[in-house]
């Protein structure tokens, strides 16, 4: 990194070895060997077809109240039985959330590190149903299409990932798949607070649950458009479920590597801090601290005090076309590097362990630190 005195900037990024074409992510808790943003603390890393963004009301549930089932969901009486690990991500209209959760099963899948097991949900078939569909984009290397808004429309889906090597302990978790329009409607308006599915208020209640929050960094936002959205959000959580912090790990994540690195070239401050922006076409570690610090900086600072598991990545899926004007459909030369950065990272952020690794036992931390 040029400009700045490396002694008065933390490198919280990973240093993948082969000159910054794999930019991994930092965290800020966990046993796993990585550069931190602050400390040396505790355990833990598209597009879409454009739809009218046009916000409306959230589906009320009938007089059945809380014994109402909601699409593939549970009744709500029922959330607050469930257990396990659920991934929730959050980001406006076509930020990524779908590709995000797609690319990753398709690494989980054809990665050759895991096999995949597609669980059924307690009274349909909506996880298999969502991943059939998705391997049949994988063929084409499209993009998902945005989840459609609505009550109804919120799924859960469940997944069962094994190691193939090393300890075959799996990994049993679940993705709450919700519309970016129904979740900006935690962004308040004059006359309308601040909203949440009551489902998915539920499921963030139940204290059985282990939380993976993935926070959605769409560079095409303007200004500060994204750190409107998630500290809107995380204030809202803070406010509405005291103490879900503590027992949620943060993934904050940047989609669109491509047009990020586009936004960067034309800004004076990122060109006067690197001066390969016009001759790369890959963003470095080096890159996506800055992206972070520059464009989502009350993030950022935001997450320095937060007190669970939290960890900042990037996801690129592959090449994009170039086109004249509007969003590729499709991409080319699929690429798994984020994605099974990303996945590890989870994996160990909700076992406590790397994939194929067992935890460690108190005499490995005896002779770790024998202090």
């Amino acid at each position: 990194m040029s400009g700045k005195d490396p002694s008065n900037k933390k490198d919280y990024s990973i240093d993948t070895g082969n000159g910054g074409e794999n930019p991994g992510f930092s965290e800020t808790q966990g046993p796993i060997p990585f550069d931190r943003r602050q400390g040396d603390q505790g355990p833990i890393p598209g597009q879409r077809r454009v739809r009218s963004e046009d916000p409306e009301p959230p589906e009320q549930p009938n007089a059945r109240g809380r014994d109402k089932t909601v699409g593939n969901l549970p009744p709500v009486s029922e959330i607050g039985q469930r257990t396990g690990n659920y991934m929730l991500s959050y980001g406006y209209p076509r930020a990524g959330k779908s590709t995000f959760q797609s690319h990753l099963l398709r690494w989980i899948t054809q990665g050759g590190e895991f096999s995949l097991n597609v669980a059924k949900n307690d009274s349909n078939d909506a996880s298999r149903i969502a991943f059939n569909e998705w391997m049949r984009l994988w063929d084409a290397n499209r993009f998902p299409e945005s989840t459609e808004r609505g009550m109804t429309k919120v799924v859960e889906l469940r997944f069962r990932a094994t190691p193939v090597s090393g300890r075959k302990k799996p990994l049993e978790f679940n993705i709450l798949e919700m519309s970016g329009e129904d979740q900006r409607r935690v962004l308040p308006e004059a006359g309308r607070p601040s909203e949440m599915m009551e489902p998915v208020r539920e499921y963030l209640s139940n204290r059985k649950i282990n939380f993976l929050l993935v926070l959605l960094l769409d560079p095409a936002r303007d200004g500060s458009e994204n750190d409107i959205l998630f500290l809107t959000l995380l204030d809202y959580l803070d406010a509405n479920f005291p103490g879900l912090s503590e027992r949620m790990s943060l993934l904050l994540l940047l989609s669109k590597p491509d047009t990020a690195l586009a936004k960067m070239r034309s800004d004076r401050r990122a060109s006067t801090e690197f001066h390969d922006l016009n001759v790369t076409d890959r963003m470095t570690p080096e890159h996506v601290n800055f992206y972070f610090d520059t464009y989502t900086p009350a993030t950022i600072s935001r997450l320095a005090n937060w007190p669970g598991k939290w960890a900042t990545a990037k996801l690129r899926v592959g090449s994009l076309p170039r086109t004249q004007g509007g969003a590729s459909e499709t991409y080319s030369d699929v690429d798994f590097d984020d994605a099974k950065r990303v996945f590890d990272w989870i994996f160990e952020a909700f076992t406590g362990a790397p994939p194929g690794k067992r935890l460690p036992t108190w005499l490995d931390k005896m002779l770790r630190d024998p202090e």
